[in-house]
């Protein structure tokens, strides 16, 4: 019985996955979600097509810094990471 619980429960939380995903990618507005630790895992449709970064360079560890102002690179990191503590 509770294989099957577990099974339906990780069944579910797919679909909503997908939900999200699909609501995300429907925005006009970039969309990007985080983990705890501060990593960037999503990012929606809007992301790539404003800034032409491909999904490859997007998901490397630095990926999403490319994107910023020189000027205002290192106050938007301090800004990050500071609030990820």
């Amino acid at each position: 019985m509770s294989r099957d619980l577990d099974g339906r429960a990780e069944a579910e939380v797919g679909r909503s996955e997908a939900r999200f995903r699909q609501l995300a990618d429907a925005m006009p507005q970039i969309v990007w979600t985080a983990r705890p630790d501060g990593y960037l895992d999503y990012f929606n449709r809007r992301w790539f097509e404003y800034t032409g970064i491909s999904k490859a360079e997007t998901y490397s560890p630095d990926g999403w810094k490319h994107v910023l102002h020189p000027e205002d690179a290192q106050t938007c990191l301090d800004q990050w990471y500071g609030a990820v503590r």
